[in-house]
């Protein structure tokens, strides 16, 4: 199966890229910080390039104000619950819970 994607400026195909922040939050500190420096650079080499980016992130990044027209969208997905947070815990913590 292939996909015809529109040719960017220089004559090669564009890209469609999807990126997923986590749930961080200001109180995350360097973690929320680094996630907005990535957003913010993503935002400006946007404009610059021809391929379409896809945000995924279940909270707002500050300074983002996408309304889904241009080549980057933000995609927001619901936060998960307290039981996917335990599970995903457990899968982590317990060796035989983890998917292989």
């Amino acid at each position: 199966m292939s996909f015809d994607l529109p040719a960017g400026s220089d004559g090669r195909e564009a890209m469609r890229v999807g990126i997923f922040f986590g749930n961080q939050t200001p109180g995350a500190g360097g973690a929320f910080t680094f996630q907005s420096t990535v957003f913010a650079a993503i935002r400006d080499l946007a404009a610059t390039t021809s391929h379409e980016f896809t945000v995924f992130c279940s909270t707002e990044i500050p300074g983002s104000p996408i309304d889904g027209t241009g080549s980057v969208r933000l995609a927001l997905l619901p936060p998960p619950t307290f039981l996917q947070r335990m599970f995903a815990a457990l899968q982590r913590d317990v060796p035989l819970l983890r998917k292989t």
